[in-house]
């Protein structure tokens, strides 16, 4: 390989590539690659990053957040790639934190260490790339790497119910999950359990679930009605997952339109969107960039959402996921958010926000409510100074701006999961329709089609107009409080155009 060096940086090697790519709380400072060995054609990538707001209960797989980190490479200023790094947990080192491997190599997860009390860290991350496995040869020239990091929470495995029993505030009345007795919620575990989809929507066609679906926690699920489990591979929550923290921003899906072919940022920008509720992504390829970097990326389609998804090692989650990850492994309660139940638990109506640093990645609410949760819904508004804003917040501003971080005044769900009610809808794979109970539960491989769509086997494609594999949970912005409701379900198989309203959250398997 041909030594390359960053004039900028100064710092020789046979290779260097440096990104500052910045999340909510996680900042990658510095990339590096060097110690080739053409014996065994690998080379190593250091990253040094800086991270915040991180927690780890303990060791054993219990709740944490992490950081999915993986890298790209391009050889002589060709296209971006993704590397295969080591599964050897024995080949990584980090100065901080817990190095968690994947088998497929396509990045690793860095959680903090149990007991850490810090409430900031560096850490250099030192990763094997296995660049034979990627057919880089010895001799590549101008070879540079470009790391990414995103911040997620581990949903520990274990049952859970879905559904909600009460036909009044977002249970019955609107599609939600009901036993076969029509009555009660589901219990998600070991046991097959009967769901049945109760109410009817005309998006789904004859698929409505009258019959019921059996649902095997760690067994998968049976997707004609026949009481046979015939899709052992999709993901019913019940086994551990990864999930992102926040909702994919701005300045993460502007990195992805850089770091894919010009033909492929082609087919996953719109520049008529640019302006519109907040939607910042400006420039061309391959120097797009955001203006809001830290807001939550509105106007994703299923297949821009799923594209990234599936360039960056990731996968969709299913709606079962979406209720694990917002209800932990409580019991069933009506009309149900993450941080409780029943009216005491509704949002305040009628409140005005105050937002500071507007669109910085310090914006924050000077008014946050206290006892009470804070939410972005349409009954509510949003105020820079006396200009009324309309659209996606800074990922996570609740957390930073509530008085007491606790899960009711900051949004978050039992496990800690940031904006899954309000801001923007999220897009599930529904286990409503014949298309989504065929879901294959596969991560991504880091690589898409021509047209920059996701090529996964199994994930759900957009063919004749055939959307019927996935659907939104979670309300939005323009969404009332019911609606925000976990077991809401009105659109739980139903596909559109993507608006101002659709935002994207990717899952991982931890097992692969």
């Amino acid at each position: 390989m041909k030594t390359f060096t960053n004039l900028i940086i100064g710092i020789a090697g046979f290779l260097l590539f440096t990104f500052n790519l910045k999340a909510n709380d996680l900042q990658i400072l510095e990339v590096t690659l060097n110690n080739l060995d053409t014996v065994n054609h690998t080379a190593h990538i250091s990253v040094r990053l800086a991270w915040q707001n991180y927690w780890n209960e303990d060791n054993t797989g219990g709740n944490h957040d992490a950081i999915w980190l993986f890298v790209k490479y391009s050889v002589d200023f060709d296209d971006w790639k993704h590397a295969t790094l080591s599964n050897n947990e024995s080949d990584f080192s980090a100065t901080a934190g817990i190095v968690e491997t994947v088998s497929d190599g396509k990045g690793i997860f860095l959680m903090a260490s149990a007991g850490d009390t810090s409430v900031y860290i560096t850490s250099t991350v030192d990763l094997l790339w296995k660049y034979g496995t990627d057919y880089v040869s010895d001799t590549a020239e101008n070879v540079r790497v470009s790391a990414f990091g995103v911040e997620m929470v581990y949903i520990p495995e274990g049952g859970f119910t879905v559904g909600d029993s009460d036909n009044i505030y977002g249970g019955g009345s609107v599609y939600t999950f009901i036993d076969s007795t029509y009555t009660n919620p589901v219990l998600i575990g070991d046991t097959p359990a009967i769901l049945r989809q109760y109410g009817s929507d005309p998006n789904a066609g004859d698929e409505i679930l009258e019959e019921g679906i059996m649902v095997s926690g760690s067994g998968g699920i049976d997707t004609n009605g026949d009481g046979e489990i015939d899709n052992s591979f999709y993901p019913t929550g019940y086994n551990g997952f990864y999930i992102m923290k926040y909702e994919i921003s701005q300045g993460q899906y502007a990195a992805f339109l850089n770091h894919i072919t010009a033909n492929q940022a082609f087919y996953r920008y719109r520049e008529e969107n640019y302006g519109q509720m907040r939607y910042s992504i400006t420039g061309s390829y391959p120097e797009f960039y955001a203006e809001y970097p830290e807001v939550a990326c509105n106007f994703l389609s299923w297949r821009d959402g799923s594209a990234y998804a599936d360039w960056a090692g990731l996968r969709p989650m299913t709606e079962l996921e979406f209720e694990k990850a917002c209800r932990g492994p409580a019991a069933e309660q009506s009309n149900v958010y993450p941080w409780g139940s029943g009216e005491e638990s509704w949002p305040v109506y009628g409140y005005d926000y105050q937002l500071e640093a507007f669109g910085t990645e310090y914006e924050q609410i000077s008014n946050a409510i206290e006892e009470a949760p804070n939410l972005n819904f349409t009954q509510v508004m949003f105020w820079n100074n006396d200009t009324l804003v309309e659209g996606p917040l800074r990922c996570g501003i609740f957390a930073k701006s509530a008085v007491h971080k606790n899960m009711m005044e900051t949004g978050a769900t039992y496990y800690g999961v940031m904006d899954m009610l309000g801001n923007l809808t999220e897009t599930c794979i529904t286990i409503g329709t014949s298309q989504g109970r065929a879901f294959t539960g596969l991560n991504g491989d880091g690589y898409l089609g021509l047209h920059g769509e996701a090529n996964t086997t199994g994930w759900p494609l957009w063919i004749n107009n055939d959307m019927y594999g996935y659907g939104y949970r979670g309300g939005h912005f323009l969404s009332w409080d019911e609606a925000m409701a976990i077991s809401y379900r009105v659109y739980a198989a139903y596909a559109n155009n993507p608006n101002e309203l659709r935002g994207f959250r990717c899952v991982r398997n931890r097992s692969n």
